[in-house]
């Protein structure tokens, strides 16, 4: 960086805490992150998950049709999708039908949110409290780094009660258009695929391929056993490469959420502790952490 060119650094990196003003979205707060060829937009009123990114002005992420809203409804009224919605810590998916679906944490607020920018990152952190009376106090915090073309999501769960406290985790990573699109290549070395619903019973040999929108089409879920934490997403009609890794230690599950419908055209690469249908909680002693590392390498060719 040549600062003696620079009126201000953030001519060339910046993040702006701003708030939300219009419609379903009113006074949700955001952390809007600028460098090099990164856009990346943090929802601090739902856990610090990240909103959307855009690499050189591509978007990457996906939005679904309801938009960033007041949380009102069931999960399908709600669920705006994202870049990253953190599912945890007491459900993902449905598995337990007595609480929210994909879990609470991403609907509780992130306190003590901090920006720090340096020459060439931007660190953006907060806490999010998952507790209630009588029960667990786990303390979720959250470390994001964010390079000109990587963003590095560092997590901590900790056990701040005085009894074990159970949890799952999931990083619902969603990608839509123009990133995703008809030829995307999806590539990652697995050990083992199991098809997660009936129709993927018979399509395991298709579930890396992209195609343009189906109507009427449905879901499909992998559960993916990979070698090595690494996925590669690379769309030659934009030119740009979206590499994921992670440990498969902290996350032995990679699962698959790829639904091709027309208007809810989005691809799910998901990190999890646990399937499904083979659900299993982790355990926190008390004063125990937890960490969970995720890294997003971004190329533009």
């Amino acid at each position: 960086m040549e600062k003696q060119k620079l009126g201000n650094v953030k001519q060339i990196i910046s993040a702006y805490q701003m708030e939300m003003k219009d419609g379903s979205s009113s006074g949700k707060r955001f952390v809007l992150v600028h460098n090099g060829g990164l856009e990346v937009a943090f929802n601090a009123d739902n856990a610090l998950d990240i909103a959307w990114v855009k690499y050189y002005g591509q978007n990457i992420s996906f939005l679904s049709k309801v938009g960033f809203n007041s949380n009102a409804g069931v999960f399908r009224q709600k669920f705006e999708g994202g870049f990253l919605y953190t599912c945890g810590i007491d459900n993902v998916s449905g598995c337990e039908s007595d609480k929210i679906v994909h879990g609470s944490l991403h609907h509780k607020k992130a306190q003590n949110v901090n920006v720090k920018t340096d020459d060439e990152k931007v660190v953006v952190s907060a806490e999010v409290v998952n507790s209630y009376l009588f029960g667990d106090n786990v303390l979720m915090t959250r470390n994001y780094i964010v390079y000109s073309d990587k963003i590095e999501v560092h997590d901590s769960l900790k056990n701040e009660g005085f009894t074990p406290a159970d949890y799952v985790i999931l990083y619902h990573v969603n990608f839509g258009y123009p990133m995703l699109d008809k030829g995307m290549e999806l590539a990652f070395d697995e050990k083992e695929t199991i098809p997660a619903n009936e129709k993927t019973k018979n399509t395991l040999h298709l579930a890396k391929v992209i195609t343009d929108p189906v109507l009427n089409d449905t879901e499909d879920l992998y559960y993916h056993i990979l070698n090595k934490g690494a996925v590669k997403l690379k769309n030659d009609k934009i030119g740009i490469e979206v590499d994921m890794s992670f440990d498969t230690k902290s996350f032995p599950y990679l699962v698959e959420w790829r639904n091709l419908v027309p208007g809810d055209y989005v691809l799910g690469i998901e990190p999890s502790t646990t399937r499904f249908d083979e659900y299993k909680k982790n355990t926190l002693s008390p004063n125990q952490t937890d960490n969970f590392d995720i890294a997003f390498d971004f190329k533009k060719f």
